[in-house]
Order: structure tokens, then sequence, then C-alpha cells
């Protein structure tokens, strides 16, 4: 992945290029998938997603900037997170979860 930027020289008329590659490698790198629950006591209820953000701020959002399934209530905890460097690997994680029931997956890993 080669992303060139137009860099001005000494020389305006004939820009000199420069490749940000290795910094989109590294920023490609550092970027991790989080796989998260959350439980709301007041609904009794568990809620899965992931994210590339963290997830605190992820939650921040659920709490204040929401219109989905988390709205209900703002009383939501994060149980459980699991990081990922693929998201393919984190979708996989979230289905395998939302296929189980978060309240069972939770139970299955806390027993073993």
């Amino acid at each position: 992945l080669v992303w060139d930027e137009e860099v001005a020289g000494s020389n305006p008329a004939t820009p000199t290029k420069t490749s940000n590659s290795l910094l989109l490698v590294f920023l490609y790198l550092r970027t991790m998938f989080t796989v998260y629950i959350l439980y709301s006591s007041e609904c009794n209820s568990y809620y899965t997603g992931y994210t590339s953000m963290p997830v605190s701020y992820r939650l921040h959002q659920h709490h204040f900037n929401h219109k989905g399934y988390t709205a209900k209530t703002k009383d939501w905890n994060v149980v459980y997170t699991i990081k990922f460097k693929l998201k393919s690997n984190a979708l996989k994680c979230e289905r395998k979860i939302k296929k189980r029931g978060a309240k069972r997956f939770l139970n299955d890993i806390t027993s073993r």
C-alpha cells in the first residue's frame, strides 16, 4: 500500500514526491479491533459489538449519541473485551458471541 503525496521542493514548478507507505503500515499495524460486551442491569440485557475506537469512547457513544438498541437505557457497562489485529477475526468473534448469546458465552469462559 503506497500513498504518495506531493511536497513542494526548492523548485515549486517540479514538486518532489515522498512515500508515506511506512506511516500507513505503522497506522495499519497499530489499528486494533475490539469485540466488547456491554451489560445493563436496568434492562437485564447484554449487547455485543466491535470497534476500532477505544472502548471507553464507544461506550460514551452508546450512552449519549446513539439511537439503536442501547439507547433504551444509560447504565451500560463494559463486562468483556478482546482485541484482534484483523477486522475479519473481530467480526468472526462477534458473530460467534451473538450466535451463542452473550450470557452463555460469558458463562462458558468463566467456567473454564
